[in-house]
Parts: structure tokens; sequence; C-alpha cells
């Protein structure tokens, strides 16, 4: 019997591409989400999706799992093998709602369905009832290497063993009623560009506009305030992504200013802590956060 041990080797720096690519397989993949979710709010008339939550497997669990699977740690055996380092998580309403959700993700485009386990009709072991899919994410991968793989898990409210002990279900974050607000004022040290409530699918055509600002002729820096963000989900990743891609095409030097848990929750668990630079502002007078 092979045993694991109690603390998993350090991460070979050969496996370091292998862990971004499935990084941003996850991004990607959160990114088309936002636009599905919305047509399917328009089509039901109601938002299908409860919660949804996503994680990348650690060090540690990706090497117990190896050990007890006999998977080699090279970066073509997981990527072969291991078909869950990337994760998402759907709770739906209803089992009409998670079949939408169902031919939803796989209509994304750059999604191809590897495999499927149908555990809602019948329990798979340990109670679970948890539609599985595992699909492989086109544009993020190394040069010469598979698209990454990610698995998906769709599971019903009634059928969520959690809610059906009595617990309430729980994510990284819990969505406010707040909707968000996003604006871009052009000021002495630059554009700055304030972000507040929640972050989620909405905010991307309300961010176009202040977008468009960044790229304005004489901006020489910019600051993203998230002090005030109550919620983020994958599109306000989205929206900081856009961010920084737009100021790195000008050569803008951009820093998120005094971001909300709820912001740094998120990007840590992605493993995107490095996005943006951080800034803490000094106390100052009110109204006045970025001097």
């Amino acid at each position: 019997m092979t045993t694991i041990p109690a603390v998993a080797p350090r991460r070979p720096v050969e496996l370091d591409r292998l862990v971004l690519d499935h990084q941003l397989a996850l991004v990607d993949l959160l990114s088309r989400m936002d636009g599905m979710r919305e047509r399917l709010r328009r089509a039901a008339r109601h938002d299908p999706v409860e919660h949804v939550s996503w994680r990348l497997k650690p060090w540690d669990s990706i090497v117990a799992k190896a050990l007890r699977e006999g998977i080699a740690l090279t970066p073509d055996a997981l990527r072969e093998r291991m078909l869950d380092l990337a994760g998402v998580r759907f709770t739906c309403a209803s089992p009409s709602d998670l079949a939408r959700v169902r031919d939803a993700l796989l209509a994304l485009p750059g999604v191809t369905l590897v495999e499927e386990r149908d555990g809602v009709s019948g329990p798979e072991p340990g109670g679970y009832r948890t539609l599985r899919l595992v699909v492989r994410v086109s544009g993020a991968r190394g040069e010469g290497h598979r698209d990454p793989a990610v698995e998906i898990q769709l599971r019903t409210v009634a059928t969520d063993p959690r809610r059906r002990a009595g617990r309430p279900l729980t994510s990284l974050v819990t969505r406010p009623a707040a909707p968000a607000a996003v604006a871009a004022s052009q000021e002495a040290e630059g554009v700055v560009l304030r972000l507040s409530g929640a972050l989620d699918a909405a905010c991307l055509d309300d961010a176009r506009g202040a977008l468009a600002l960044l790229a304005s002729a004489g901006c020489r820096r910019v600051v993203v305030d998230a002090h005030d963000v109550t919620f983020m989900d994958s599109a306000g990743v989205t929206l900081l992504d856009r961010v920084r891609r737009r100021c790195r095409a000008a050569g803008v030097p951009v820093t998120l200013l005094d971001p909300a848990a709820a912001v740094t929750d998120v990007l840590e668990l992605l493993g995107l802590g490095g996005l943006l630079p951080v800034a803490r502002s000094a106390p100052g007078p009110a109204g006045d956060r970025w001097s």
C-alpha cells in the first residue's frame, strides 16, 4: 500500500506551465460563461444558476491523488490522466435548469466534451447526486500541448447533500443586492476607474464607456479603485483583465487600489493575485483615497 507523504514535495519548475495553462483555461471558461448566463436569464426569465464556485487543485492534493492512482508527476501524464486540476461547480434550482445549463455549457465556443457521468438520476458512490462533465478548453495551452481539461459539476439544490442536511450552501462570497457601478474620471494624476457593488455579468456592458477613457490621449496613469466592491464573479475578473491588457497595450502603468476582500479572495482562489499591482492608500481627507 502506497503511503502518502504528510508534506508534499515542492512543485517542480517544469510543472509551472501546466498550472498556468489550467489557470488560464479556468479564467477563459468563466469569462465565456458570463454571456451564457445572461442568455439563459433572458430565455428562462430567471437565473437558472443559484450558485457557482470554482477551484484549482492545490499541489499537495495533486501529489496525493497521483500517488493513489499511480500517475507520474510529469506534465504529459497529469494533462492526460488528472482531469480535475481545474473545476467549476454549478448549483441549479431545478432539474430542467440543470439541463439548460449543461446544454449551454457544451455549446460554448472552444469547449469540447471529453467525459460525462450522470450521477443525478442515480447517486454516485458516497451519495452525491451530480452531473459531471469533463471538457477541454481551447485557447489556453502551452505550445505543443493538449487543451487543458476542466471538470464541471452540476447539481440541483434538492440533491445537494449540504442542503439536504439542513446546512445552507456556502460559496466564496455571497451576492448582495447592490448592483455594480463602474465609473471613470480624468483627474490630474491620471484616469481613476471606480468600481463598487456587485461585479457580475451586467457590469461588462456598463464598463464599455469607462474602458474607452483608458485609451484616451495623454493618459499617464490608471488607478482602479476597488474598495467598495461587495461581490465579484468571473465577469469582474474579465473586467480587470481587460483593464490590464488595455493599459499594457498603451504602455500606461495601472494600479489596483485598496481592493476589497470580495476582489482579493476571488483573485487568490484563481491564482491571479498578481494580475494587477496592488496599492494601499494612506489615511487622508474624506473622498481622497489615492494621493
